[in-house]
């Protein structure tokens, strides 16, 4: 007799299991607080709730989030727009022109400002205790 493909049990789809999460943490490479801050932010999938006290990710939203990341070493993207207008072409060598963004790489870059060092304590007095180890 035989069997109608409805009937055949088909494999699960592997793109819609559901996985816990230290299968989570090998495919993505980040640490369950990271995950956290990135779902607080929108930039990491929310968990699906299985039952109560316990949660999975779907798989292909997680290896679709990993597909987005830039890996490492590799350029980023262009972005999709340009920050700052380019500079208009010289009408001739004598006018001043003005740059067209304060980001500009022939601005003028402020150097790192220093840290100062903590206040040296006074020495105690001769008949005070001094605890310094």
């Amino acid at each position: 007799m035989f069997e109608s493909p409805a009937s055949v049990a088909q494999p699960p789809d592997l793109e819609d299991r559901i996985l816990p999460w230290l299968r989570v943490r090998d495919i993505a490479g980040i640490s369950r607080t990271t995950a956290w801050r990135l779902q607080n932010t929108g930039d990491f999938p929310r968990p699906v709730m299985l039952s109560p006290g316990r949660v999975g990710w779907r798989e292909s939203d997680v290896r679709a989030w990993r597909a987005s990341r830039v890996p490492r070493g590799q350029p980023a993207p262009a972005p999709l727009f340009e920050p700052c207008a380019p500079p208009a072409p010289k009408a001739a060598p004598t006018a001043k022109t003005e740059p067209s963004c304060a980001s500009a790489p022939d601005a003028p870059q402020e150097p790192p400002r220093k840290r100062q060092a903590a206040p040296r304590r006074r020495p105690a007095a001769s008949d005070q205790l001094s605890f310094d180890f």
